[in-house]
């Protein structure tokens, strides 16, 4: 079998390049062809890639012309798309069905997450649904999210997501800090649907209430950390916080740790919860229960969204329970025994075979359907109708690299003091 597979860049390991990779390594050592279309020619990336490799070029006429003798050359069974809301994406999309290549776009964010998260994916679920019509199916990495867009019309099938094990070697012996200190570990991008934050404010209140405790916060940029090692400095917690810049392998600081703290407010897979599990770590979290790695109980303790007192009590409790972490710990290696690379694998060749069948992955139930449809229309209006705010905000971004709320505050401040004064003077 000949697979493509597009992602606009391998410079770095965020999320959706981890599965990109662990595909690539889990589809060739099943005896499929695979080959990758990426936007920039990788560089730090590059001694991972074990394809051949072509890079599009961003120019509209010249990437179909580019994609259309790809095709034509390599003649895939099938093109997979980690990312289909970019300005070529329809481009993309609309050149393989054109080519006769059966195309498959994935869907790397939660059904909730348009609604869930204040900026940058208000419209995703249009962007998807317009880009990804030309694509002969959606692949969702979470069961529930395949129900979402079939609700929607679209054909779609739940894969299960590929994730890094750590290497067993650097996990056989747990290494502790010194006597009577409990490490916490937070890991993730420095951005709002994680909410790292929060994750300071709670640790923050666990140290105050443990002053032994230690977090140790893995991922992000170097502006990013800087931000959060100014929030550390406010909150009183510098020297029990360490912040470590997103690197390929963190199992040394999986071994170090004692207890991961999760605080998404949404997540479609959580690979960084199945890192953890595999490192034999229990979590302390805010409730996802739509994930697959939530069906187990087992090995994890899950508080209300924004609870952060009953987030706080339950990382307390751990702490101050050591056979309760160890035991929980084993549970949570033992709770990923379904996800291996053969569920991988075998999920996706369920979805290679559901490509040919019009019937399969279609059809959702009458009143989820009306839920989802209603609930999709309505965002989409408030979205429309107040989308002014959300493009400034975006265009700021752009143009300064930083949230436009602190200039609100400041021009809110100054508004009002300047109506203090002429309250004054009016007398």
């Amino acid at each position: 079998m000949k697979i493509c597979i597009f992602c606009q860049q391998l410079e770095y390991m965020g999320g959706i390049e981890r599965v990109v990779l662990e595909h690539l390594r889990i589809f060739a050592a099943r005896g499929a062809q695979v080959s990758l279309l990426i936007e920039r020619e990788p560089v730090l990336m590059r001694d991972f890639l074990r394809c051949p490799w072509k890079v599009l070029p961003l120019e509209p006429d010249a990437r179909r012309a580019a994609l259309a003798a790809c095709f034509a050359e390599e003649s895939p069974d099938v093109v997979i798309f980690h990312g289909i809301s970019h300005s070529n994406g329809a481009i993309d999309a609309q050149t393989a069905a054109e080519c006769g290549v059966k195309s498959v776009c994935v869907v790397h964010f939660a059904f909730n997450a348009a609604v869930s998260l204040e900026h940058g994916v208000g419209n995703s679920w249009k962007t998807f649904a317009r880009n990804g019509a030309a694509c002969t199916a959606f692949a969702t990495v979470s069961a529930i999210d395949a129900k979402f867009w079939r609700a929607l019309g679209k054909k779609a099938f739940h894969v299960q997501n590929p994730f890094v094990h750590p290497p067993t070697d650097a996990l056989s012996v747990r290494k502790r800090g010194e006597s009577g200190t409990v490490n916490m570990i937070w890991v993730g991008r420095l951005v709002e649907p994680k909410q790292p934050e929060t994750a300071l404010e709670t640790f923050a209140l666990v140290a105050k209430a443990r002053p032994a405790a230690r977090l140790t916060m893995v991922g992000g940029d170097p502006q990013g950390i800087k931000r959060m090692a100014r929030a550390a400095k406010r909150l009183g917690i510098a020297d029990k916080t360490e912040f470590v810049p997103e690197r390929p392998d963190i199992s040394g600081y999986w071994a170090k740790a004692d207890i991961h703290l999760l605080t998404s407010i949404c997540e479609s897979f959580c690979l960084v919860w199945a890192e953890a599990k595999a490192a034999g770590m229990p979590t302390v979290m805010f409730e996802l229960p739509y994930l697959e790695l939530a069906a187990d109980p087992r090995g994890y303790v899950a508080v209300a969204q924004k609870d952060v007192k009953a987030l706080v009590d339950a990382a307390i409790a751990l702490i101050d329970d050591a056979a309760r972490r160890e035991r929980m710990g084993r549970e949570a290696r033992e709770s990923l025994a379904p996800f291996n690379d053969d569920a991988v694998w075998e999920s996706w060749t369920r979805l290679f075979a559901g490509l040919d069948d019009p019937s399969d992955g279609t059809g959702a139930d009458a009143d989820f359907k009306t839920v989802v449809t209603q609930i999709y229309a309505a965002v989409c209006h408030d979205k429309e109708t107040h989308r002014w705010p959300e493009e400034m905000e975006a265009d700021w971004m752009r143009l300064t690299h930083c949230s436009m709320r602190p200039f609100a505050r400041f021009l809110h401040s100054a508004v009002s003091a300047v109506r203090k004064i002429k309250s004054k003077i009016r007398g």
